[in-house]
């Protein structure tokens, strides 16, 4: 529907060698026609004019002479219906040949006019060719306006078919229909603790709100996905994108996704994921089943599988135990300022003790292991994307396989890595500012004052920056410059010692000599004597 995206301007090429013809022609067309039927009508005198053109802002008619050097109008219109197969074309020619028409009409030229049919003839073939212009643009919007009220609908209808697969099935045509066909699906279960004690309204709420919070964690890897309360239980259903996120990954986001929500609404949750995908076929199949380990209070250990109940954990814990989430709940947080605040210094030490924990206690059967492995990565994702490198997260995806200990440290080796290169980066920058600026400016002030005034940075960060980077200070370079510019003028010109010390920055032509004899050992006058004896005074 890209015609469509267009402007609602029909635009007319009017192409012919003859300059003056082409520029009748185009006035011709954009007088009568114009802004009262929007009408834009470009000329060009060559095909290659035409096809860039045509390239630059989309052509609807192409009105064209025949007889034309390099490139003639047939072979420009062969090449203008092959990139643009529905343009209208209009041959326009003096030559009164019956071969000519024949090729014309073969490449589904419109018309073939005679430059003496006269201005009326012209006119009327042109109007001709923005009706149907106008004529198509209505049917492709009929089409494109009836292909998105069915783009619209199919979620809907999609949500539907899906709740039939999950409480009675569905037939193969309606799978296809709802584009549900050759997609990979996982299916979620949960129950409120107390399910007599939450009302429809809590239920709702709590599916629509971790459907939110789980999409915009999957994003690209996640297609659709839908939630719904059956039976008083609540059900989601995911579809992911071809690579996309694993159960384990979908796993860990239920986790998070729930204690936001018990936070807020009070309300213990327990919940099952699917250990794989399965397609609409399988789908019936895999609810009930994990419906079943639901009921059976089985979840905790098996693999994509998970149970929670905080008043329970919290009785189980001991003091020792407290105290060890305690820590490790300050290490996250740690981290998590770190990443905040951009200083990355301390990340490697903030996190170890969560590596050390997570190692001895893998999140596939360790609540608390999972919850702070999926903080954290989200955290250090989230960051790599903010920054714009998610390029570098896609690349350490694979080191997931390894496990989890692995996959955080190679994320935080990356960050500090990138965080390294990206201040190296900087200050090479800013010295490179400094090195040209003072170049370009070697006649003017370049007072410490000027440079921090023009850079925004500290006079003491420019000067370590700068000795960093060119191994002397600004002043030794400010020097140097304005020394090698001094002796190129007294031995390439005739300029006066004090006018070589203006253009060297110099106000004061006796402190130029004194500083030019002490970087070099001799006057400005000694120099321009022993290096060019052929000049006169």
């Amino acid at each position: 529907m890209e015609d469509l995206e267009r402007s609602e301007y029909i635009q007319i090429i009017v192409v012919d060698d003859e300059m003056i013809g082409a520029d009748d022609i185009s006035d011709l067309i954009q007088e009568r026609f114009g802004e009262a039927q929007k009408v834009v009508t470009r000329t060009a005198y060559n095909a290659k004019t035409v096809l860039k053109m045509a390239a630059e802002t989309p052509c609807d008619i192409l009105i064209t002479d025949i007889q034309m050097p390099m490139m003639d109008g047939l072979a420009l219109a062969r090449e203008m219906r092959r990139l643009y197969g529905d343009i209208s074309i209009l041959f326009l020619t003096g030559y009164d040949d019956f071969a000519y028409a024949y090729e014309a009409f073969k490449y589904n030229a419109e018309r073939y006019l005679l430059k003496t049919d006269g201005d009326d003839e012209i006119l009327r073939a042109v109007g001709e060719a923005i009706g149907r212009v106008r004529e198509q643009r209505q049917i492709l919007q009929k089409i494109f306006d009836a292909e998105s009220r069915y783009n619209q609908m199919l979620p809907v209808y999609r949500r539907q078919v899906v709740l039939q697969l999950l409480t009675e099935g569905a037939d193969e045509a309606a799978a296809a229909e709802a584009g549900i066909d050759g997609e990979r699906l996982y299916v979620v279960v949960a129950r409120i603790g107390q399910a007599a004690d939450a009302s429809m309204r809590l239920k709702l709420i709590a599916a629509s709100a971790i459907s939110q919070i789980v999409e915009n964690a999957l994003d690209g890897a996640l297609k659709w996905s839908n939630n719904y309360v059956i039976d008083g239980e609540l059900a989601w259903v995911f579809s992911m994108s071809e690579g996309g996120a694993p159960a384990s990954t979908l796993f860990h986001l239920m986790r998070q996704a729930r204690r936001h929500v018990e936070e807020q609404l009070r309300l213990p949750l327990f919940f099952v994921v699917a250990d794989h995908d399965a397609d609409w076929r399988e789908l019936p199949e895999k609810y009930h089943e994990i419906r079943a380990a639901l009921a059976r209070d089985i979840l905790q250990g098996s693999t994509g599988v998970a149970i929670y109940s905080p008043v329970v954990e919290a009785e189980s814990f001991s003091e020792a135990r407290v105290r060890q989430m305690s820590r490790l709940r300050f290490a996250l947080e740690a981290c998590q300022r770190d990443l905040k605040n951009g200083v990355f210094d301390a990340l490697s030490g903030h996190a170890a003790p969560i590596l050390d924990y997570v190692r001895s206690a893998p999140p596939a059967s360790d609540a608390f292991s999972a919850e702070l492995v999926s903080t954290l990565i989200g955290s250090l994702l989230n960051y790599l994307n903010r920054n714009g490198l998610s390029r570098v997260a896609a690349e350490c995806e694979r080191f997931r396989r390894v496990g989890e200990a692995d996959y955080l440290e190679t994320l935080i080796g990356q960050i500090e890595r990138q965080s390294t290169a990206h201040r190296d980066n900087a200050i090479k920058s800013v010295a490179e500012y400094l090195y040209n600026y003072i170049r370009d400016h070697v006649s003017e002030d370049i007072s410490t004052t000027v440079l921090t005034d023009v850079t925004g940075y500290s006079s003491g960060y420019l000067s370590r920056v700068f000795r960093q980077e060119y191994g002397v200070s600004i002043h030794e370079f400010v020097t140097r410059t304005r020394m090698d510019l001094a002796r190129e003028l007294l031995a390439n010109t005739n300029l006066r010692v004090y006018e070589i010390a203006d253009h060297c920055g110099y106000e004061n032509s006796t402190y130029f000599i004194k500083v030019f004899k002490t970087y070099t050992g001799v006057t400005p006058q000694e120099y321009k004597q022993n290096t060019t004896p052929g000049w006169k005074h």
